[in-house]
């Protein structure tokens, strides 16, 4: 499991992303894609990940706490519509990765969780030599991904996720110029140290206190 370089990692909580490997692994991931996507509607056959693609898990003191999957886009022509740098080109003109599938678990919400789903994702693309990572999401939680720095799309609300209320967004992030990396690095150390910042403003100052009785 990849743990090095995490500016999120604290002694009591390691996170790291984990490549899934065995039938059991593949089997928790697509029952926790489908427990998911059924409720929201999403027609998993539109959704699938491409032969080629790579399944993950994000995993917070080596428990589950998140899913995703990585492929390199082969069509795409909404990405080439709609993100600027792309307009003009193709899937053979330009390496893109697409992330797929990301669901944050019930009890992993509300913590780093997403983000650090989204700072791995982005350094595997590095790693791997994609010029940008993409990906598609609903408008109900395209803020969170905006939050940590992902660019979203100007477009009409597409309905490529299955169901037309769902609203899906476009959203991207450069990873091959200079200037986009060294931002990668520096908001991702900057959001979590903020968080953690906030989070323990949280724990030893603004803890429930009794109610005081009225006079």
């Amino acid at each position: 499991m990849n743990t090095h370089f995490l500016p999120y990692n604290e002694d009591s909580v390691v996170y790291g992303m984990q490549f899934l490997r065995g039938d059991a692994e593949f089997d928790h991931y697509e029952n926790i894609l489908a427990n998911a996507y059924n409720k929201l509607g999403f027609d998993l056959a539109r959704i699938k990940v491409p032969p080629r693609g790579q399944r993950f898990f994000i995993r917070r003191n080596q428990q589950v706490a998140a899913i995703g999957a990585l492929s390199q886009v082969q069509r795409g022509e909404h990405y080439f519509r709609y993100i600027p740098e792309l307009q003009g080109l193709s899937a053979q003109d330009t390496r893109v990765c697409e992330v797929h599938n990301v669901i944050v678990l019930d009890e992993a919400r509300g913590g780093y969780t997403l983000a650090v789903l989204m700072y791995e994702c982005a350094k595997w693309a590095v790693a791997h030599s994609y010029q940008y990572i993409v990906g598609l999401t609903r408008y109900q939680v395209l803020r969170h991904f905006v939050a940590f720095g992902i660019n979203p799309v100007q477009h009409p609300p597409l309905s490529l996720l299955g169901q037309p209320h769902l609203k899906d967004f476009i959203i991207y992030y450069d990873t091959h110029s200079p200037e986009a990396l060294r931002y990668m690095h520096a908001r991702a150390r900057n959001y979590f140290q903020q968080e953690r910042t906030m989070r323990r403003i949280k724990e030893l100052y603004l803890r429930r206190e009794p109610a005081h009785e009225s006079l």
